[in-house]
């Protein structure tokens, strides 16, 4: 009996399934070519059957499917070629217009003379299919999108809550602070003066001289202190000029260098051409004191490095979003220097306190050192970014607007 007609004897019951069945030998020599993949590919058994297949479908000449085809006709396992590695098998071309997506699975069974094996062809139509899991998927990641931005919206409104609570209660703590210091340095002035009157009627060489010199004294620095809240509040008197932060690093750098523990190594990372800022020389050398005291009190007794950097960049809405003061800055170019030290850092908790008046950890500085450090960049009308890690340091980083934009 001729082979074809015996394959379509053997083979007639897959004439009727939707799947497009295809059998050729191991010349891949096309031995029964059903109505399915027939429609599917326009290709009519009459025009196909007993050419080669590789003959119509140049792209199956490649290693690719050769190598694993030749294991069907060796009796191996069945293969698979997924339409997410092989978009086709066997080309077929949709009445829109595209080209269909297939599985195609290659089985093998026993030639019909008995010598070697037949590949049997299985192509399954997955357009459909293919678009649901794209659509699905599409649905999918719209919904964990949508359910994220919920998520960000949630956490920043919960963030913008905490910076209102966390303003209305400085606010607070300023106004009390200002009518405080104000009392309390009419009050020294009083006893200042009063004092000085007394230095002048008590005889020089009396005893009682040098306790009118301590009454002196432990007024002025009372009135330090009264500075001090009163920087606090962001009110203290600004004499601003243009200044370089690299200058002034300059300047202190024999100052900073003597006063950090000998054990702590001082790096300075000053960027070249630094643009200026407005502001008041003596309260920035404070600021940066301060912030280098502070660094120096979380290493504590261990070896451990301080980093004052400064630099120049365009900042964000979003950056400026995480600032520490509660200011609703411009983006735009700011200079800033930063301190870095390789202390215990600080948790989340510890970061939301360490600007409170006389907050203190042993990791951190007492008194109204970082205090006064707040309301100085706040009367500055710049802020403060902090990044902290428990264990590994924190970084200070006190931005003020450029007064010329760093040439690009």
């Amino acid at each position: 009996m001729d082979i074809f007609k015996l394959a379509l004897e053997k083979f007639d019951v897959l004439n009727h399934t939707p799947v497009g069945m295809v059998v050729i030998n191991s010349e891949y020599q096309v031995l029964f070519w059903n109505q399915c993949i027939e429609y599917w590919s326009n290709k009519h058994s009459n025009e196909i059957l007993g050419t080669s297949l590789l003959s119509h479908y140049s792209h199956l000449n490649t290693d690719r499917y050769l190598s694993r085809i030749e294991t069907i006709f060796e009796g191996g396992p069945p293969v698979l070629f997924s339409t997410h590695l092989h978009q086709y098998f066997i080309p077929c071309l949709l009445s829109n217009g595209q080209w269909m997506n297939q599985n195609t699975t290659i089985s093998a069974f026993p030639s019909f003379d008995g010598n070697g094996h037949y590949a049997l062809i299985a192509i399954e139509n997955v357009t459909e299919l293919t678009q649901r899991v794209f659509e699905y998927r599409q649905m999918r990641d719209k919904a964990l999108n949508e359910i994220k931005q919920r998520e960000l919206a949630e956490k920043e409104k919960e963030k913008i809550q905490a910076q209102m609570l966390r303003a209305q209660k400085l606010e607070s703590l300023s106004v009390l602070t200002r009518g405080i210091a104000h009392d309390f340095n009419n009050q020294l002035m009083g006893i200042l003066g009063n004092a000085s009157i007394l230095k002048q009627l008590v005889p020089q060489d009396s005893t009682l001289i040098k306790y009118v010199d301590k009454i002196q004294q432990a007024t002025l620095k009372s009135a330090d202190l009264t500075k001090q809240l009163i920087d606090y509040t962001g009110k203290s008197k600004i004499i601003a000029n243009f200044l370089n932060f690299n200058q002034v690093l300059k300047e202190l750098k024999p100052i900073i260098d003597s006063t950090v523990s000998p054990h702590i190594i001082v790096n300075y990372e000053l960027e070249k051409e630094l643009p200026d800022v407005k502001a008041d020389t003596a309260q920035i050398e404070k600021v940066i004191m301060h912030l280098v005291t502070n660094a120096d009190e979380a290493i504590g007794n261990q070896s451990g490095l301080i980093t004052i950097r400064t630099h120049a960049k365009h900042f964000s809405k979003e950056e400026l979003f995480n600032a520490h003061i509660e200011m609703k800055l411009q983006e735009g170019f700011f200079s800033y220097f930063e301190v870095q030290d390789t202390g215990h850092g600080m948790d989340d908790n510890t970061m939301l306190k360490i600007f409170d008046p006389f907050f203190s950890t042993r990791f951190i500085g007492r008194g109204l050192g970082l205090t006064m450090v707040l309301g100085i960049v706040q009367g500055h009308r710049g802020t403060i970014l902090i990044e902290s890690t428990p264990q590994k340091g924190s970084c200070f980083r006190v931005l003020l607007p450029s007064q010329v934009k760093k040439p690009a």
